[in-house]
């Protein structure tokens, strides 16, 4: 069994994270920051521009220890960036 990491990370799409990146008005990406799924995509979120946000790589990492918990859930998982049950898709072999 793939764990729920692995499997959320292949279904990060290069093309949605463009759309972001252009439609934030920094269509070559923003220098110093990174893109992130608001609601992890491990927690059910959707690979969306809705879900993504830029954050700078100190902000990543405390987000990153909080957002796999239950509060974590809560805080940064809403219906519009999350799949209704929070399920997490095997999405391995879909790029």
């Amino acid at each position: 069994m793939v764990p729920l990491c692995a499997q959320a990370y292949t279904c990060r799409s290069p093309v949605v994270k463009r759309q972001f990146d252009v439609l934030s008005g920094h269509p070559k990406g923003r220098p110093g920051y990174i893109v992130d799924h608001i609601c992890a995509l491990a927690n059910g979120g959707i690979d969306a521009v809705i879900n993504m946000q830029y954050q700078t790589i100190s902000e990543a990492k405390i987000k990153d220890r909080l957002e796999n918990t239950t509060a974590g859930r809560l805080k940064w998982c809403t219906p519009e960036n999350s799949t209704p049950t929070r399920e997490v898709y095997n999405c391995i072999g879909k790029r």
